[in-house]
């Protein structure tokens, strides 16, 4: 029991990497220490019947909780970004540093030059790819077929920030201009709004998420088996990235020097949380 509720626990945070703009799933998973446990369920899962038993808990726990956090919070997590964007931000900043020395558990006694340097090719890529990123207008969902094939697609695209540490889902939805409009759905859906069109409008979304998570997850999970340490670098790179790229979005909003101290003071709790209670 301890070990379900600990799943939906964590399935609750993964879920926020698709609401808090700027926090990544794949980071989220890692620093909770599921990382190499999710891309192996997510990529095997399906092969035979012994597989699906073996992953089947890990998979369906971690996915009420993620379902939990989508419904539940996203509201919470609206209204918190909205009235204190800066402590949110700053709390969420925590739950990854406190993952960070798992992380370094990964890789002790293989320090090379040519790890550090996949280090920092894996900063590099997530920093190009947050230069080249430009913001899109809000779009049009429906339940035309070439909305239908759309919402198919981001549900591809977004699998991947599920997967690859660093790349955030609500980030890159804001980026394509599917945020707002999604946001506004799921709100919908929790108040029993315009219930049909809404379901019938996330079902491609879903199918997009689930067979995009197999097919990347199994490349994945083949770099991790035949190169774990060099692998673990570069996903110390997205991390370290993620963690600058999240801590400077605070000063894109207005603050004052008792909001900073609330938010660093909470970013040192979650860390600890995270450090204490999410190790492996």
């Amino acid at each position: 029991m301890k070990e379900k509720l600990s799943l939906i626990l964590k399935g609750i945070v993964l879920g926020t990497s698709f609401i808090l703009p700027g926090v990544s799933g794949g980071v989220l998973s890692v620093v909770m220490g599921i990382y190499d446990k999710l891309i192996e369920a997510v990529s095997h899962f399906y092969e035979s019947w012994a597989n699906f038993k073996k992953y089947f808990n890990f998979l369906f726990f971690l996915g009420v909780g993620g379902i939990i956090s989508v419904l539940i919070l996203t509201n919470v997590i609206e209204f918190a970004l909205n009235k204190i964007p800066v402590i949110t931000i700053l709390l969420f900043v925590g739950l990854i540093v406190g993952g960070v020395p798992q992380l370094f558990n990964k890789i002790k006694n293989e320090v090379s030059f040519g790890n550090i340097l996949l280090m920092f090719i894996g900063i590099g890529l997530l920093v190009i790819m947050s230069f080249t990123t430009g913001g899109a207008g809000n779009q049009v969902i429906d339940t035309s077929l070439i909305s239908m094939i759309k919402m198919f697609g981001i549900g591809v695209l977004s699998s991947a920030t599920i997967v690859i540490p660093g790349v955030s889902g609500s980030f890159l939805l804001m980026v394509i201009g599917y945020y707002e409009p999604l946001l506004r759905i799921v709100n919908e859906i929790t108040s029993f709004t315009n219930l049909y069109n809404n379901i019938i409008v996330m079902i491609p979304l879903g199918i997009g998420l689930v067979l995009g998570a197999i097919l990347i997850a199994r490349v994945i999970d083949f770099c991790l088996k035949k190169y774990p340490v060099k692998t673990y670098y570069v996903i110390i790179g997205f991390v370290i990235a993620s963690i600058i790229e999240v801590f400077l979005s605070v000063f894109e909003y207005s603050y004052t020097i008792p909001t900073i101290i609330i938010g660093l003071i909470l970013m040192v709790f979650s860390s600890l949380i995270v450090y204490k209670f999410f190790e492996k």
